[in-house]
C-alpha cells in the first residue's frame, strides 16, 4: 500500500509540474526592443540673432519657455507611463508570488494525506 501511496504523490506531482511549464504568463513587451518616442519640442535657436532688437531677445524668450513646457509635459508624461508599467510589474510578481504558494500549499497537503496514510 505504501508503494502505491508513493506512486500516485510522484504520479501527482508530475502532472502538476507538467502542469506549471504548459501555463505562460501573458506576453508583455520585450525591453530590448521596445522604443519610447522622443519628444517633439521645437528646439530654438541657441541664442537669439547679433544684433537682436529687445522684441526679439522678447520672442527667443518665450520660444525657450515654450520648449521648456513642452519638455517638462514630456518629461510628466513618460514619468505616468512608467508608474503604469511599474503597477503591471507589481501585478505580475504579486500573480507569480500567488501561484508559488498556491503550489506549495497543495504540496504541503499533499504530503501530510501521504504521511498520514
Amino acid at each position: 500500500m505504501i508503494r502505491f501511496q508513493r506512486f500516485l504523490f510522484g504520479a501527482v506531482l508530475a502532472v502538476q509540474c507538467a502542469g506549471i511549464f504548459a501555463q505562460q504568463a501573458p506576453a508583455v513587451p520585450d525591453p530590448d526592443t521596445l522604443t519610447i518616442p522622443p519628444p517633439t519640442c521645437d528646439q530654438p535657436a541657441t541664442r537669439p540673432p547679433l544684433g537682436a532688437t529687445p522684441r526679439d531677445a522678447e520672442r527667443f524668450n518665450k520660444q525657450v519657455k515654450a520648449y521648456l513646457d513642452c519638455m517638462q509635459n514630456y518629461a510628466k508624461g513618460v514619468d505616468a507611463t512608467s508608474k503604469q508599467y511599474q503597477a503591471i510589474a507589481s501585478k505580475y510578481l504579486e500573480a507569480g508570488n500567488k501561484a508559488i504558494t498556491t503550489y506549495n500549499d497543495y504540496i504541503t497537503e499533499v504530503k501530510k494525506n501521504t504521511d498520514s496514510d
